[in-house]
């Protein structure tokens, strides 16, 4: 393992370590079904594995979609929110928590934050390849409008305005 590969690995493990243990566990149970999918839930934590109309059977496990949405512009939002997963990921990467985020953009709900902070852990790649090309989309459009649109000196912008109040200088003066 690289120094960055090992500088990454303590970062996410110390962020995962500040997750409630319920999030803990169900992300280690994630890991842990991708690594051995033949194996039942039961089964990886040392129990027997239930009868089919046992007690396990009788909590219903769901397999939620992330909650994400493309719209119109091709961006992908959060939920029903026009936050962007762009957004959250850049605050989350700078250490702001999901209970933040809720409380700083209020069109966010908790369990959808954790659930695309855990879709951008579980699929890393692909999120960050989204991330680059929507940099690089941004990128282009900012040099086209640069281009139509070249930048104005300071001196031109001074002398813009000097005309200005010039011609709106009370007569007399």
């Amino acid at each position: 393992m690289s120094v960055a590969q090992t500088s990454e690995y303590t970062s996410v493990l110390e962020k995962v370590r500040a997750w409630p243990a319920e999030m803990r566990l169900s992300l280690a149970e994630d890991l842990l079904r991708s690594l051995h999918p033949e194996v039942r839930p039961a089964e990886r934590r040392g129990m027997p594995a239930a009868d089919a109309e046992g007690p396990a059977e009788a909590f219903p496990l769901h397999a939620d979609p992330p909650p994400l949405r493309v719209d119109q512009g091709g961006a992908v939002r959060v939920s029903n929110s026009r936050i962007s997963l762009d957004l959250v990921l850049s605050q989350y990467e700078n250490g702001m928590t999901p209970e933040d985020m809720v409380r700083a953009y209020d069109t966010l709900v908790l369990a959808d934050v954790y659930a695309v902070i855990a879709y951008y852990l579980r699929h890393r790649d692909e999120v960050r390849a989204y991330l680059k090309r929507r940099e690089e989309e941004a990128e282009a459009l900012r040099a086209k409008i640069e281009a139509e649109r070249p930048r104005v000196s300071r001196e031109e912008l001074l002398a813009r305005r000097s005309a200005r109040e010039k011609g709106n200088a009370p007569t007399g003066q």
